[in-house]
């Protein structure tokens, strides 16, 4: 059997029980809330998922900047130490939904241990970014 991995889960669900589900929810939410304010203020950005509640959204954007390719603003932000996922994320139909099918979305979602300081940093390369991708099209 994988021991180390059955350890490792066992680790994993006693730290989640021990925070409780509903702060790890509060604060995830918290963050993607403050991430999606800076973003629907950058008129470069186009972001694809309505404004996260409690109980009805998860802790998950999809964006675009204006004239770039899904993989670049991903590239660039992985230059500056933001970790993003680029691409259709496995789900065609809903990129052909929005109208994304051919360029893809960014998608950022902090998690538990992404601290309010760090989206406050997320948000500052976010402004970085949307400009060279202004001047790189």
């Amino acid at each position: 059997p994988n021991t180390a991995g059955i350890c490792g889960l066992k680790a994993g669900m006693e730290w989640v029980a021990a925070q409780g589900m509903a702060a790890i929810e509060r604060h995830e939410l918290s963050l993607i809330q403050t991430v999606y304010r800076c973003l629907e203020n950058l008129p470069a950005a186009h972001l694809y998922t309505p404004f996260p509640l409690q109980g009805k959204t998860v802790p998950v954007l999809s964006f675009n900047f204006d004239g770039s390719p899904s993989e670049q603003t991903a590239a660039l932000l992985n230059e500056a130490g933001v970790a993003v996922r680029a691409g259709l994320h496995c789900a065609p139909l809903a990129h052909r939904k929005m109208g994304t099918e051919k360029q893809g979305t960014v998608r950022l979602s902090p998690s538990v241990l992404t601290d309010a300081r760090e989206c406050v940093n997320i948000c500052k390369i976010l402004q970085q970014t949307a400009q060279k991708t202004l001047h790189t099209t």
